[in-house]
């Protein structure tokens, strides 16, 4: 009997259990228990409280229930003995009166036991039937108080564990807290106006923290958020006008005050470029503002950015966008950027804006796509005779000389020299012929040798040689060629071949001129005829 009631005493006790638990739950609230309270230690001592106070209920209960007398009489009623019959055999048992003989005693204590073979339930009769009756009602108290327990830790097993692990221990809950000051970052700063930003806040040891904000001619503003990893993040969507922003938690911290304000998006104005090209180029200058089409300029251009930015810059470059490639510092006055300078280097120069607060633009500038073209040589070419040939009688040789050049010629020259039958080569001679910076020549000079005292197996040479007006000028040369002096067949077809034009010119000159008698006389009997025509008929004149 006395297990069934330490049983029942056992199912009871979770009663005070649970309902303790579920007071932490609803206590402590979703952050858990704020440190330094002492409301877990409370709900500690109530649970103690309320076991105790059913401990000695119980005890008191077990007492009363299973005194002597009370069990003897109930065994007496299960067994169907007289009343008072057990009691008297356990009296009997521990003491013999005197005068009682003890062999009866022992006798009487015998048929009395044999009376009492039942099982201890049947024997317990009534107390039995009570005791298992507390034991069910404990296991209902059992059952409804541990539904609410159950429900709460499925629902929320973080909120659980974070109230129940301060009623385990609550000296710990209850010492004063000693945590790390608030860090809030990034502190005062300046975000583009219409931009996001991002606040963070360092609460090491806290549950949550709270970060106010206030706005010029606005009401302050409280966000709390769950730290998780001791870092709580706040996030402000198009920053418009500015604020002030601070941090608090609920241990009393407070962090220092701090300012965000927005400013307008770095752009560039006013971009403007100029380009002064080499003067041998013979292009004009030219501008653009704004964004400048790709660009291809020849070799010394020199070229001068100037523009304005939409607020102070603290550096400003125009970089070629290969890694390593040359780059261009401009000189930085405030909002204002220029610089000068003689590109070295084509291709894709990029805008290297930075204001003070190490921002960039919005929208850069258009990068700068430079392809530099070098001077090329000029070229000349002998285009007629073209080849080696024979030097005419009159020791005149006409040539045709074609010269270009991608910017412009300064001067044609045509180079000969003699060179004797023996192989020793004479002085040469040089024949100038200024251009004037013209891109393309044709000329035609006449070689003339008359004066030379060519001999027979003489040969002269010559080629053509052209500059153009580059600062560093190039020159150009054409294949050299050869004119021979005629040998004595030669001579004598030549003079023939001559005589033959002649007499074919002379023949020319006679039919010319007998076509221009013929003309005349007949313009002589055409004024014949009308003379007679107006005799004959004297008034039809007029």
């Amino acid at each position: 009997m006395g297990t069934r009631f330490g049983m029942a005493g056992a199912l009871w006790a979770t009663v005070p259990v649970a309902v303790i638990l579920m007071l932490a739950w609803w206590l402590g609230g979703g952050a858990g228990w704020r440190q330094g309270s002492a409301t877990p230690l409370i709900l500690d001592g109530m649970a103690v409280v309320a076991i105790a106070i059913l401990v000695a209920l119980l005890v008191r209960v077990r007492r009363r229930w299973l005194e002597e007398a009370t069990v003897a009489a109930t065994m007496e009623e299960a067994a169907g003995l007289a009343r008072g019959v057990v009691r008297g055999s356990l009296q009997l048992s521990r003491s013999v009166p005197a005068g009682v003989s003890a062999a009866l005693a022992r006798r009487a204590e015998a048929r009395v036991a044999g009376r009492l073979t039942s099982p201890a339930a049947v024997l317990a009769g009534s107390l039995h039937r009570r005791s298992g009756r507390w034991m069910r009602l404990g296991a209902g108290a059992l059952v409804v108080a541990s539904v609410p327990v159950i429900s709460a830790w499925v629902a929320s097993p973080e909120r659980s564990r974070r109230a129940w692990s301060g009623l385990a221990a609550p000296f710990g809950v209850m010492a004063s807290p000693r945590f790390a000051p608030l860090v809030v970052r990034p502190g005062d700063i300046e975000v583009s106006r219409g931009s996001d930003l991002t606040i963070e806040v360092e609460a090491t040891g806290r549950l949550e923290v709270t970060l106010h904000s206030r706005a010029p001619g606005d009401v302050p503003r409280a966000d709390t958020r769950e730290v998780g990893g001791g870092l709580a993040s706040f996030r402000f969507n198009a920053v418009e006008t500015a604020f002030e922003y601070w941090a608090s938690a609920p241990d009393g911290s407070t962090s220092e005050r701090y300012r965000v304000t927005p400013v307008d998006p770095l752009f560039v104005a006013d971009l403007t470029l100029e380009l002064t090209f080499p003067p041998h180029s013979g292009r004009y200058a030219e501008e653009y503002r704004g964004a400048a089409p790709p660009l291809t300029l020849p070799v010394g251009t020199r070229i001068h950015v100037e523009g304005r930015a939409s607020r102070d810059l603290q550096v400003a470059s125009l970089s070629v966008e290969e890694i390593g490639g040359p780059a261009v510092a401009l000189q930085v006055d405030g909002p204002r950027f220029r610089a000068d300078w003689t590109p070295r280097v084509g291709g894709v120069y990029h805008w290297g804006l930075v204001d003070s607060r190490g921002g960039g633009p919005e929208i850069p500038p258009v990068p700068l796509d430079i392809t530099l073209v070098r001077d090329s040589v000029p070229a000349v070419a002998i285009v007629f005779p073209g080849r080696d040939t024979i030097l005419p009688l009159s020791m005149e040789q006409p040539l045709v000389v074609q010269a270009r050049d991608d910017y412009g010629l300064t001067f044609v020259e045509l180079v000969a020299y003699r060179v004797r039958s023996l192989g020793e080569p004479g002085d040469p001679v040089v024949r100038r012929m200024g251009m004037a910076g013209t891109r393309s020549a044709l000329v035609r000079p006449l070689l003339d040798v008359s004066d030379w005292g060519l001999l027979a197996g003489d040969v002269v040479r010559y080629r053509a040689r052209v500059v153009d007006n580059a600062p560093a000028p190039q020159i150009g040369e054409s294949p050299e060629y050869v004119l021979r002096m005629p040998e004595a067949s030669e001579l004598r077809w030549q003079a023939q071949q001559m005589l033959e034009d002649a007499a074919a010119e002379v023949e020319s000159l006679a039919e010319q001129a007998g076509e221009a008698a013929e003309e005349a006389r007949e313009m002589e009997r055409r004024n014949e005829a009308e003379r007679a025509e107006e005799r004959r008929n004297p008034g039809t004149r007029g």
